[in-house]
């Protein structure tokens, strides 16, 4: 499994695969602190929250924002294909900007039909998460003395 150092220096989009409770939003902004963009921002958008949200008015402005720092496009295969396209075109204009993606399920992730070459862009570089790790670290969190509130 490749870690968060590992493509922390790279300035390539990434995909982070995990199951929910694998942290990619944790794993994106690790990334994020551990490279050259440490000092600016980190913006994160959790894309199956967008929706009837018109993509098209929003992410230009949050690309500005994250101008030096790191895009997190949480779940974005659940983006219409029109918010799909805002992305690539976005990703493509904004070379100041390190892209990353996450995304639960990897299977409606990569048949989602994503415009130009937004699929083989956002599999440059992947991490994928394990699942087992979900449970056993909220066992972990749970078992310690004082979590309970």
């Amino acid at each position: 499994m490749e870690t968060a150092g590992e493509h922390a220096a790279a300035d390539t989009p990434l995909l982070i695969h995990g199951e929910s409770g694998t942290s990619r939003a944790r794993v994106a902004r690790a990334v994020h602190y551990l490279g050259p963009r440490r000092g600016r921002p980190f913006i994160s958008i959790d894309c199956a929250a967008l929706q009837g949200t018109p993509l098209e008015r929003t992410l230009p402005g949050l690309v500005q924002l994250a101008a030096g720092g790191t895009l997190f496009l949480d779940e974005v295969a659940s983006l219409t294909a029109s918010g799909q396209e805002t992305v690539w075109q976005q990703a493509h204009s904004a070379s100041a900007v390190r892209w990353i993606a996450g995304v639960e399920d990897l299977a409606r992730a990569e048949a989602a039909a994503f415009p130009g070459a937004l699929a083989p862009w956002l599999a440059t570089a992947r991490i994928d998460l394990p699942a087992r790790l979900a449970p056993a670290t909220a066992a972990h969190r749970s078992a310690q003395p004082g979590s309970m509130r």
